[in-house]
């Protein structure tokens, strides 16, 4: 039994009808039927039955169909892995990103990436890192930018460590918070927070600027709209009474048109925490998947050389 010959059953399960299911792949009606024919004298059994206008799976093209879809993907991500392995003329790397770095450490690190080896193919898979470690552990993408280091490390994975970007808390000029010097944290809770899911240093930092109980949900569960899209998060807040925090160095653009405006929140600063780029353990390092770390590496020792002589 071929890779190939999965697929078909694959297309088939999936299609449920010989036309749509040769057509997805590439081949012709006729091809397929005596494919599938040669598959079930191999086995002596039926493995779709075709006795109604739909064609359906017997419980034995169930198994099939079960099977496929594990060797096929297995198969897939050795062939992918092997062509990363070739170098950065083949291959596509897949970097799974938190929403707030991609627009700052990533970008950077990306362009050097691009420019240097413009043959070598990228995903960007941009969620919060909850979504995409089990992601890394089933080898669907490469390496992780962005996991919550106050979370703990998982045994089997590999982790640099490095500084988020500085945080800050924004609304819309004409937001009536706006109007305020200082702004109690409290009263912002009377208005939607938007953005990413926060992470356990955000609500550790809540409660300490609060009082409030871990119990209480604006501390457990404060963003009423999430979503990992900063450009949406943006728009959100420009056009409504909702509240976020981002990165300085993406807003500050913005700040300075009059587009949002900074919060000042009579509290202290929003902590800048630690954030880890996650690989797996013991996995032998494609030429790309080392190339981008040390490209991310170089761009996180420009900005704490940057950050040293802007506090000289």
């Amino acid at each position: 039994m071929s890779v190939q010959r999965l697929r078909y059953i694959q297309a088939l399960g999936k299609h449920r009808n010989f036309k749509h299911a040769a057509a997805s792949l590439g081949i012709s009606q006729p091809a397929l039927s005596k494919a599938l024919k040669q598959m079930e004298d191999h086995y002596g059994v039926i493995l779709f039955d075709r006795s109604t206008r739909q064609v359906r799976p017997t419980e034995f093209g169930m198994i099939l169909i079960q099977a496929a879809d594990q060797i096929v993907m297995q198969f897939s991500e050795i062939e992918r892995e092997i062509e990363l392995l070739k170098g950065f003329e083949r291959g596509s790397l897949v970097i799974g990103c938190n929403p707030y770095l991609a627009d700052t450490v990533l970008v950077n690190a990306l362009r050097e990436m691009l420019n240097e080896h413009p043959r070598l193919r990228y995903k960007i898979v941009t969620a919060m890192p909850e979504e995409l470690m089990p992601q890394l552990l089933d080898k669907q993408v490469d390496v992780v930018v962005g996991t919550h280091m106050d979370q703990g490390e998982l045994p089997n994975v590999d982790y640099n460590i490095y500084k988020f970007p500085e945080l800050v808390s924004f609304c819309s000029p004409k937001h009536p918070l706006a109007k305020q010097k200082e702004v109690n944290v409290l009263d912002a809770f009377n208005y939607p927070i938007v953005g990413v899911m926060a992470p356990k240093y955000i609500q550790d930092w809540l409660i300490e600027q609060t009082g409030m109980s871990t119990d209480d949900e604006r501390v457990s569960s404060p963003v009423v709209a999430v979503c990992d899209t900063f450009s949406m998060i943006l728009e959100l807040v420009k056009t409504s009474e909702s509240l976020s925090i981002g990165p300085r160095e993406v807003l500050q653009e913005h700040i300075d048109k009059g587009d949002i405006m900074e919060l000042k929140l009579n509290a202290e600063p929003v902590p800048q925490s630690q954030f880890g780029v996650a690989v797996l353990k013991g996995r032998m390092m494609p030429p790309a998947l080392a190339g981008f770390l040390k490209s991310l590496h170089d761009e996180m020792n420009r900005r704490k050389k940057s950050t040293q002589k802007l506090s000289v």
